[in-house]
């Protein structure tokens, strides 16, 4: 539809961003900082339109005007540095727009519309790339297989449709999931480095060294493709569970964040056999725990513990599900082999066993234990790093018949503790 398509459907078109940077400082003298400059400038309604968006060298700069003769306007600035989440996404085959949508704090999302003719939304993208500030991997990295598991073995039909209906994931190969998005997808950047991909139908996940990297293809004929990226700085939470013992053919991940709306929470399944689990989980702790700390000094080990707990108190706290002190040397040593859930630098500093799960602390995170299903085979292992916490507390016993002690943790997550709203 060209020029009368994006004028009917508010479609943005790029225009001069010394032009557009010359007359806001003419009309608004004091909207932009001495220092900055834009960098990219677009116009709605194909150039037509009075509405405008920037990119500065400090901000996403929108100009929305308002009211009969334009005289009122409004100007958001969302800088670089709070955006949490951002994406692209292609035209389809019958339209006539791309997007670009960014997620920020305190805004659920801000969504733009652009010409699809006369816009490369890859620019746009590898500019957003360039004033995200990007997490820097902390302490110890822990070495990360990139094969594939299990690369030989063929899947049956059945096999393959019950992994399709059950939208599983298998691991792929991660340099050509690289060179895939650097060349005829331009999205990571030049020095990134991809370290797992997977592949679920017609979708790809990659995780590198700078984010997490969501491919959505969509439409009957696959042109409409979102590309989203979560910064490793916007987990504030994540699990790994394992498959069931019996007709259950996934492993599980579930990803925390702190934007709001839609992408709160992040799940994906895993083709049991066909994806390294742990692997995902070291990618995980490398990326989104904090720095090497020493276990605090005075603290008791219970090394050698056996808890002997009995009679009617041991029944009633076996029953409530409150948790006692177990042997933290013995399962820092579980949980550094099997499973390898344990970064090589983190030590558990203190561990406690009600019924079946465990707490732990250790000195990167709080780290639950969750045995699921009758036997407990199926278990999820859920992380919140200490520096993503933003409170706590403690409550003592009361005088009669409470025979529990509360610890509570406040992070930013919608879900821990209750549920969103």
């Amino acid at each position: 539809m060209g020029i009368v398509g994006d004028f009917i459907f508010d479609n943005s078109v790029g225009v001069d961003a010394k032009e557009a940077e010359a007359t806001m400082r003419k009309e608004s003298p004091h909207l932009l900082h001495d220092s900055e400059t834009i960098e990219l400038a677009f116009k709605d309604r194909g150039g037509k339109g009075r509405d405008e968006k920037h990119f500065t060298s400090h901000r996403l700069l929108i100009k929305n005007g308002k009211g009969v003769g334009n005289k009122r306007k409004n100007y958001t600035s969302i800088p670089y540095d709070s955006i949490l989440a951002f994406s692209i996404q292609s035209a389809g085959a019958l339209d006539d727009d791309s997007e670009v949508v960014v997620w920020t704090t305190g805004i659920t999302k801000v969504e733009m519309d652009f010409s699809k003719s006369k816009v490369n939304i890859y620019e746009i993208y590898q500019f957003l790339n360039s004033k995200i500030s990007w997490s820097k991997s902390k302490g110890i990295q822990d070495y990360v297989d990139p094969v594939p598991p299990n690369m030989d073995k063929r899947q049956t039909r059945i096999g393959s449709a019950i992994d399709w209906l059950g939208d599983n994931a298998h691991q792929v190969s991660a340099e050509e999931a690289e060179e895939k998005f650097k060349t005829e997808f331009p999205i990571l950047l030049e020095d990134e480095k991809v370290e797992l991909a997977f592949k679920s139908g017609r979708d790809t996940k990659i995780f590198s060294n700078r984010r997490i990297l969501l491919v959505d293809v969509k439409g009957l004929r696959g042109k409409k493709i979102e590309f989203l990226t979560i910064p490793y700085s916007s987990i504030h939470g994540y699990y790994v569970q394992t498959a069931g013992p019996v007709m259950d053919r996934d492993t599980e991940m579930r990803l925390y964040t702190n934007t709001l709306g839609e992408l709160y929470q992040i799940d994906q399944d895993f083709r049991n056999g066909k994806a390294n689990l742990w692997a995902i989980q070291k990618v995980l702790c490398n990326h989104v725990l904090g720095d090497d700390k020493d276990p605090l000094p005075g603290v008791d080990s219970y090394e050698g513990h056996q808890d002997s707990a009995g009679g009617l108190f041991g029944l009633i706290t076996g029953l409530r599900f409150n948790e006692r002190p177990i042997d933290e040397v013995a399962l820092d040593k579980a949980l550094h082999s099997d499973p390898p859930i344990l970064q090589g630098s983190e030590k558990v500093e203190m561990a406690f066993q009600g019924h079946r799960d465990i707490t732990v602390f250790t000195t990167k995170r709080l780290l639950t234990i969750d045995k699921k299903g009758l036997f407990g085979k199926r278990i999820a292992y859920f992380s919140i790093p200490w520096e993503k916490l933003v409170a706590f507390g403690i409550r003592s016993a009361g005088a009669l018949i409470d025979f529990d002690t509360e610890v509570q943790v406040y992070t930013e997550m919608g879900f821990y503790p209750g549920e969103p709203g």
